[in-house]
């Protein structure tokens, strides 16, 4: 979605756009419904450099997906993976906002409402209504424009069940409850510090792996310790 104007099921604003992925997901799951959309115009791709520039996303690893480390912006990747999207009906394009919203399904004068107070922003400079900055701000104005729909998925708790070594859940009283085991994301006490540390390449998966067959064993009985086989590093 990067940061281009967010809308929801509405056709309406509702957020600051210029923050990382988790906060986008939450301001989501808030709507009274969860549709929600990223609006932007024939000169979308070509703003997007300049909002990796801008450091947008409140210092969370980001950038362009096909970008290799220490690249350079594509702007004909990005461009690729644009026609993927509208191949696959993630993303809609249409030579006018309300052939746009149609397309969306939101009412046609609030997506035409919302463009045109956004441009004003744009060119006033400052975000009045959410206090985006104007670096990563773009105006949507110029044929044919594009909806991306916006879909939040459950990655990981950093909240969840309380468990012992053995992945047996505990009461309130920090007893196990018998027969009742957890793993993965659904365990609690993993992040330390209530934040997905998104630096660790498959800490979700991998933890989802080695306790679901601690779990697992305990469950059947058996001794996990003795089953799990040791590393030499």
């Amino acid at each position: 979605s990067y940061g281009f104007l967010h809308v929801n099921w509405d056709g309406k604003r509702f957020k600051n756009e210029d923050v990382n992925t988790q906060s986008k997901s939450v301001t989501k799951a808030l709507q009274t419904q969860k549709d929600a959309w990223t609006i932007y115009d024939s000169h979308g791709l070509e703003q997007v450099k300049a909002q990796m520039d801008a450091g947008l996303g409140g210092g969370l690893q980001w950038g362009q997906l096909t970008q290799p480390v220490g690249g350079e912006y594509n702007l004909e990747a990005q461009q690729i993976v644009l026609e993927g999207e509208i191949e696959k009906g993630q993303t809609v394009k249409a030579d006018s906002l309300k052939e746009l919203a149609q397309k969306m399904g939101v009412p046609p004068e609030n997506l035409e409402a919302t463009v045109a107070r956004y441009n004003e922003l744009c060119d006033l400079g400052k975000d009045l209504d959410f206090g985006k900055r104007p670096e990563v701000m773009g105006k949507v104005q110029d044929p044919p424009f594009y909806a991306g729909k916006l879909v939040a998925s459950l990655l990981t708790m950093c909240g969840g069940l309380r468990q012992n070594l053995d992945c047996q859940v505990l009461d309130a009283e920090d007893q196990p409850i018998e027969g009742l085991y957890v793993c993965g994301s659904a365990a609690g006490e993993f992040f330390g510090a209530g934040d997905y540390p998104t630096y660790v390449p498959g800490i979700g998966h991998g933890r989802c792996v080695t306790f679901g067959r601690i779990a697992g064993i305990n469950a059947a009985g058996g001794d996990a310790e003795a089953k799990i086989p040791s590393l030499d590093i």
